[in-house]
């Protein structure tokens, strides 16, 4: 057996990487193929989503076949019931020809149109171009599909709740104990035994979160996690890989009804739910805005990023979203841990890690408790009605007791390896 990986950059800036291990003959074929990457994927059962029905379609089929036919196979094997986010049939194909081609020795046979979205000034000017003219003069709260008026009356529909940024310093979770606690919150919204709620964080160590798709090795240095101290676990949503610190991060979920979305495109969820901490940051001097479709945003660059998990209809679904933003990051750390695509680093024009990473720290002059302070009084404002909250015993025993099955299990973590 032989095997390759390779990775396909899209022009929305999500990466596709996929591994194949093939069978060594006169005819190469496809053994095994696995894909990894920080895109976004939801089923209708609510499970953990995964692309293994892909994965098996794709075993025995030759690697000189063309992109077109592996998009062809691909888009066939997609279940009807797997909405995909971030990815689609031709990126996946486009990073399994490119596997193939390694172990082909033939080009991937993308036209160079596609080829150029891979180079980082290319994408650069792409996530620049896709922000409107006035973004920074309005946040870019609103779209053609979602008006202020419509914004502010889902918003203000919510019996809407705080975990308050003083509450949670009273009682910081280690970061295993924070992934539980999003996910017991979600299963008893779906139920209808939780108030919409906006949970403010804190951290009790620092520690990389992996996105639900991501593969572990291609994107972890482990041992310089484990020399740095720092945890290493695996959330349930997709997207990218989050480095943070205690005192250093501010990390927020919302957790609403499905209903909440309901109607609304995937950006314009997006939107919605961030809306009312970008509407805060902005309050404090921070030029936030929304970028695409999962980024918070400033003219001195990325701030943070936001994942998404829509749990199904039945019980009444819900919505779990959560963002993390860097106030004052040591990129050097970050940079020794995380393994960075060069695609990434030039995107995001990280050419020197030799630097802190501050937006909001730099933009506003405050503190960073002042900030999440200043976003829970703007919380309070945004929805007239919210009242602050502390989470039930019974929630926090539950989320213990899956933060020890679960979240510190090796097998989850290395889900994908």
């Amino acid at each position: 057996m032989v095997s390759a990986r390779a990775s396909y950059k899209q022009p929305d800036g999500k990466l596709i990487s996929a591994t194949i291990a093939a069978t060594n003959g006169d005819n190469l074929e496809i053994g095994e193929v696995s894909f990894d990457g920080d895109f976004f994927a939801d089923d209708d059962l609510g499970t953990d989503a995964s692309l293994e029905p892909v994965e098996r379609a794709l075993a025995g089929m030759p690697l000189a076949l063309s992109l077109q036919d592996y998009q062809e196979r691909i888009a066939q094997a997609i279940p009807g019931n797997l909405h995909l986010e971030g990815t689609d049939a031709r990126a996946l194909a486009l990073a399994v020809r490119r596997a193939a081609g390694k172990l082909t020795g033939e080009q991937a046979g993308v036209p160079a149109v596609e080829m150029s979205s891979h180079e980082g000034d290319g994408l650069r000017a792409a996530k620049t171009v896709s922000l409107p003219a006035d973004a920074f003069d309005t946040g870019n709260l609103t779209s053609p599909s979602l008006s202020w008026e419509e914004l502010k009356k889902r918003w203000n529909s919510l019996d809407l709740a705080i975990v308050e940024p003083q509450t949670s310093a009273e009682q910081p979770f280690e970061p295993a104990m924070q992934m539980a606690v999003d996910e017991v919150i979600a299963e008893r919204t779906r139920k209808g035994h939780m108030p919409p709620l906006i949970r403010f964080w804190e951290w009790a160590s620092p520690a990389v979160i992996i996105g639900l798709f991501q593969s572990l090795s291609a994107e972890v240095n482990m041992q310089a996690a484990q020399e740095r101290g720092i945890t290493v676990v695996r959330r349930i949503t997709g997207g990218g890989a989050m480095f943070v610190e205690p005192g250093n991060t501010i990390t927020y979920s919302l957790t609403v009804p499905r209903s909440f979305i309901d109607g609304l495109e995937s950006e314009d969820a997006y939107r919605l739910c961030e809306a009312w901490a970008i509407g805060a940051l902005r309050s404090v001097g921070i030029k936030a805005a929304h970028a695409p479709l999962n980024d918070v945003v400033s003219p001195m660059g990325k701030i943070g990023g936001a994942a998404q998990r829509r749990y199904p209809q039945e019980n009444g679904g819900a919505v779990l979203h959560h963002t993390t933003m860097a106030y004052d990051i040591d990129a050097v750390a970050m940079t020794q841990v995380l393994r960075p695509h060069q695609e990434k680093l030039a995107a995001h024009a990280v050419k020197s890690a030799a630097k802190r990473v501050d937006p909001m720290k730099s933009q506003s002059g405050m503190s960073r408790r002042e900030i999440m302070d200043a976003m829970a009084r703007y919380a309070h404002e945004f929805v007239p009605n919210a009242r602050s909250y502390r989470l039930p015993a019974d929630v926090l025993e539950e989320a213990r007791e899956l933060a020890i099955s679960k979240y510190s299990n090796p097998q989850w973590t290395a889900r994908i390896a």
